[in-house]
């Protein structure tokens, strides 16, 4: 589907979500444009595709800086992306950093696990991609496989093709909501380094590689999913990202909090 069939999907006028978006903090000056007075500063790094995505399949992408107070924001938002990027700090699992392992970011993790609690709080869709698929399951209480090289039996990290390229299938368990987006299975584009270990508290396995990689996640009780691949960087616009869009239409006025039964981090 084109960008140009963004009408079709949303007409004018009609309502379109407000979808908010995570990203990871650099250095300022790991931008080659910074000028020299500001390189000691910080900038926060959205990826374009995630509001691309968001935007085609009819919402109004917004970026979230972890500056904001979860519960507050979430209040106002419509949906949320939690998007992919580094490892997530391992101690928040009862862990340890790897050879493997990428730079962290702890208060990242803080910030988008209070993030990911506060939607289901509050009733928003969620969709955890990649990394953000990996923090859900850690915020209920999961673990993480801090290296997927002794536990995979088909490649899902060393990126070998276009980002874009379909390179393994994922099977999908028959009734799940992503089984209802997709069908019984579907291809699918894979750079992911760790995977889902342990589920957290209320979460199921919904989609395995043909290894029995857990490649998709959904919550029980909310509508929320997080999936290894990168639906925002196929060509075409992804089924997932308009599931999200119609999910958040269907809440209209924002649903009454569910602070009564609010879940907690059990890290």
């Amino acid at each position: 589907m084109s960008a140009s069939t963004v009408s079709d999907l949303r007409p004018a006028g009609a309502h379109r979500p407000l979808v908010g978006i995570t990203g990871p903090r650099i250095h300022a000056a790991q931008i080659s444009t910074t000028p020299a007075i500001l390189l000691h500063a910080f900038a926060d790094a959205y990826y374009a595709c995630y509001a691309q995505a968001v935007a085609r399949a009819g919402g109004l992408p917004v970026y979230v800086p972890r500056e904001n107070d979860a519960q507050a924001v979430c209040a106002r938002l419509d949906a949320i992306v939690l998007a992919g990027g580094q490892d997530i700090d391992p101690r928040l699992y009862d862990s340890q950093p790897t050879p493997a392992a990428t730079m962290m970011d702890p208060a990242r993790d803080r910030f988008e696990i209070d993030l990911a609690l506060a939607a289901l709080n509050h009733d928003r869709p969620l969709l955890g991609i990649c990394r953000g698929a990996q923090l859900l399951n850690v915020a209920l209480g999961g673990t993480l496989i801090d290296d997927l090289a002794g536990e995979q039996e088909i490649e899902h990290s060393v990126v070998l093709y276009p980002p874009d390229a379909r390179v393994h299938p994922v099977r999908f368990l028959t009734g799940s909501a992503l089984a209802g987006v997709y069908g019984p299975e579907i291809w699918v584009n894979s750079f992911h380094h760790q995977g889902i270990g342990r589920l957290g508290d209320g979460v199921r396995a919904t989609g395995l590689a043909p290894d029995r990689i857990v490649e998709s996640i959904e919550v029980d009780g909310a509508r929320a999913v997080g999936v290894q691949w990168h639906p925002e960087m196929l060509a075409e616009l992804d089924p997932l990202l308009t599931w999200l869009i119609d999910q958040a239409d269907e809440r209209g006025a924002p649903r009454a909090s569910r602070e009564g039964t609010c879940r907690e981090h059990h890290n």
